[in-house]
């Protein structure tokens, strides 16, 4: 039997529990960037973004996605999920099953037309070919619908 995994809206006093699953996505990521990235999002539950996360039994953040509305030219509203990521070491799966069964409730409650999930080039080199976030995905009907690519910009943040 599988553990039994709670889903929720991360509170800003969390955030420093959250940092290592952040930290295993983007490894030069420092606690005081996550915390300002959260935060930005709209408050760490906020109505238009924020972070769910997926607590075990005892408590522990297992996993977590950060998510925020965008407008879409095609759908209008759309809830666009990133950062995803589970690490439970017992349980992976059921976290991300757990994580990934809010998603239309968060998406209807935004009134949101349209949800879009970016991948983080770290989760898709760990899941490929069918990984488990991918699998997951496409198991609840989701396709892939074009590339996204990024460029850094050099000395933006300097």
């Amino acid at each position: 039997m599988g553990r039994i995994f709670a889903v929720r809206a991360l509170r800003e006093s969390e955030l420093p529990q959250a940092f290592p699953l952040v930290h295993a996505l983007v490894p030069r990521l420092k606690l005081e960037g996550w915390v300002r990235y959260a935060r930005a999002l709209g408050g760490v539950g906020g109505a238009r973004g924020g972070v769910m996360s997926a607590f075990d039994e005892q408590g522990y953040i297992c996993g977590l996605f950060c998510y925020r509305m965008e407008t879409g030219l095609e759908h209008g509203p759309k809830l666009l999920i990133e950062h995803a990521c589970a690490l439970d070491i017992v349980d992976r799966q059921g976290a991300i099953d757990a994580l990934l069964g809010v998603v239309d409730d968060l998406a209807r409650a935004l009134f949101c037309a349209q949800i879009d999930v970016h991948l983080d080039q770290a989760q898709v080199v760990l899941s490929a070919p069918h990984g488990p976030f991918i699998s997951a995905l496409r198991a609840r009907g989701a396709i892939i619908n074009g590339i996204r690519l990024s460029k850094p910009v050099k000395n933006a943040m300097s």
